[in-house]
């Protein structure tokens, strides 16, 4: 290399480092306000976890005869709440009335809405239940500990969590059920008498919420059939006729085809188109077309058709045989005489509820029993097998287990004769105020001390 290519590169290497070294003193010496400007953000906002346990505070010796509290009576346990939010706690009390006007026309869709309408929130007398979850993050968790036996929700009560974030969002709601404590059974060493002595700490002593019904918001309609099943089954029966028609022609298919390639197979073989080789070959290739339809029939007959999937759908008989025996099935069970009971804020959000018309019981007919469960509006829909004047029993049942004591109240009804005005109309549907003939509730007693 020549002494100038040398000195072009060294000067070269030092201009690149002066221009670095002017780039880093302007990064240093450049203006914030340059570069930044004001924003703003929002809190991510999401349901939170919550689970709520009440129970007695009440720890005793067995066969001894003084209790003692050593437990708070009721946790609301949180979780995935943005620090410095601020939820509120309330329970359900009994709905209002649904405010409808006689006769009207609704449209079942609408129910779930009106229900919502129905629904009525408490808080405890001395005011709301609202705390701050003392947590730092999302993932942290947090319980808040009521004492006062005021501000305590027996299990099974219906509850409603709300809140806030700290800068202001709406926090969507969470309802959820009020667990109890189960059975603890602890065993302490007793340093007076040198013995180990059994404990037993347990929230059943705490009553059950009990269980309610809204007459008002409860309509029964006239006896009526599942149009929707009959026609299910009718469009079922048709598929299976299609199937039945579809298996005869190819099975006529089939006997034609073997008959046709028996007769020409002898022609061939006796000499009969040896003068034409042109219509010879013509009847070999129909013969060859035919035994291959009789193939791929005889494939469909015996191991059903080829789906767009690619696999193997079940054979015409066997699904004609399905189709036909489910189109009966829908069709004799939609013919079913049947009382829809509809409530639209009746009974207690995720309440079980259970119909049983005891003249169907009796003679073992089909809908002698119905269920469902109300959802998070007190809204649900069940039809229940009977004809006019029939007696209807219900129960809405707070269910009893291991962990709380029950509740259970139980009302009778008459279905409908449909031959006054309708209180409601849904869906063309005649709907009559559900007026009870007998009410009666029943709660699970406490354990003793």
């Amino acid at each position: 290399m020549s002494r100038v290519n040398l000195r072009t590169v060294s000067g070269a290497i030092v201009l690149a480092a002066l221009a670095l070294s002017a780039d880093a003193r302007a990064e240093n010496s450049r203006c914030v306000a340059g570069n930044y400007v004001p924003a703003d953000g929002r809190l991510a906002v999401k349901a939170p976890g919550v689970t709520i346990r009440s129970y007695n505070g009440r720890v005793f010796i067995q066969r001894a005869i003084e209790p003692a509290r050593s437990r708070d009576p009721m946790a609301v346990r949180v979780t995935g709440v943005q620090p410095g939010s601020t939820l509120t706690i309330e329970r359900q009390g009994r709905s209002k009335g649904c405010e409808l006007t006689a006769g009207q026309q609704l449209c079942a869709k609408d129910l779930p809405e009106l229900a919502k309408g129905t629904l009525v929130w408490k808080s405890p007398a001395g005011g709301k239940l609202s705390f701050k979850p003392n947590v730092d993050s999302t993932q942290a968790v947090d319980v808040a500990m009521y004492k006062d036996p005021a501000q305590v929700f027996w299990p099974g009560s219906r509850v409603r969590v709300t809140g806030k974030t700290r800068d202001g969002q709406t926090i969507p709601e969470v309802v959820t059920t009020v667990d109890g404590l189960p059975a603890v059974n602890e065993q302490l060493y007793n340093h007076a008498t040198g013995q180990v002595q059994s404990w037993r700490q347990s929230g059943r002593l705490l009553p059950s919420a009990r269980a309610w019904i809204q007459e008002e918001n409860l309509y029964a309609s006239r006896p009526v059939v599942d149009r929707q099943s009959i026609g299910k089954g009718k469009a079922a029966l048709k598929q299976a006729r299609r199937a039945e028609h579809t298996l005869l022609a190819l099975q006529k298919y089939v006997q034609t085809a073997t008959q046709f390639i028996q007769t020409e197979t002898q022609k061939l073989n006796a000499g009969t188109y040896n003068a034409d080789p042109a219509q010879k070959a013509k009847v070999q290739k129909a013969v060859a077309k035919a035994q291959s339809g009789i193939n791929k029939v005889n494939q469909v007959l015996a191991y059903g058709p080829v789906k767009k999937n690619g696999q193997r759908g079940a054979t015409l008989q066997a699904f004609a045989q399905s189709r036909k025996a489910e189109g009966q099935r829908l069709i004799e069970a939609g013919r079913v005489l049947r009382s829809v009971l509809v409530s639209i804020g009746g009974v207690p959000i995720d309440a079980p509820l259970t119909l049983t018309n005891p003249r169907h019981q009796g003679d073992r007919l089909p809908m002698a029993t119905a269920s469902a469960t109300a959802d998070k509006a007190g809204y649900l829909m069940t039809e229940i097998g009977g004809v006019r004047e029939d007696t209807i029993r219900g129960q809405v049942t707070f269910a009893a287990d291991a962990n709380k004591v029950g509740s259970q109240i139980r009302f009778e009804y008459r279905v409908p004769d449909g031959r006054q005005s309708p209180d409601l109309s849904i869906d063309g549907v005649r709907f009559y105020k559900v007026r009870p003939t007998a009410v009666q509730r029943v709660n699970d007693q406490p354990d003793a001390q």
